[in-house]
């Protein structure tokens, strides 16, 4: 099936829909993006995924709102504090870095079973 594809020149696209529950560049510091650039394909997609992250889904939106038990924890503090005081990208690097190395706090991690994840995903089945 893949040799068909690519015989053919397929065209594939993945989407990431973040819905504010993951990294805004822009909430950390990162220059805006040029908004409503026109764009147009030469031909249409032959397929099309819209994905969504789970990991961690409603900690960046927690953390920049300075929930409680964000500030609570003393990284969680460290990254808050260090965010307002417009060191965002530093401290998103830190955090990817943190995840993605499997050192990520656990007091701040918002896995399937944390209640902070849990209400998230509740919030969105209620907007579905």
């Amino acid at each position: 099936m893949i040799a068909a594809l690519l015989e053919r020149n397929a065209v594939f696209s993945c989407l990431a829909s973040v819905q504010n529950d993951w990294i805004d560049p822009q909430s950390v510091g990162a220059p805006p993006s040029p908004a409503g650039t026109p764009a147009k394909l030469s031909r249409p997609l032959d397929w099309l995924v819209v994905a969504d992250h789970s990991d961690n889904m409603g900690f960046f939106p927690d953390l920049l709102a300075g929930k409680p038990h964000m500030l609570a924890d003393p990284t969680g503090r460290d990254w808050y504090d260090r965010v307002q005081s417009g060191d965002g990208v530093a401290v998103a690097l830190e955090i990817i870095g943190k995840f993605s190395q499997g050192q990520f706090p656990d007091a701040l991690s918002y896995t399937p079973d944390s209640s902070a994840f849990k209400a998230r995903q509740q919030a969105h089945s209620r907007t579905m």
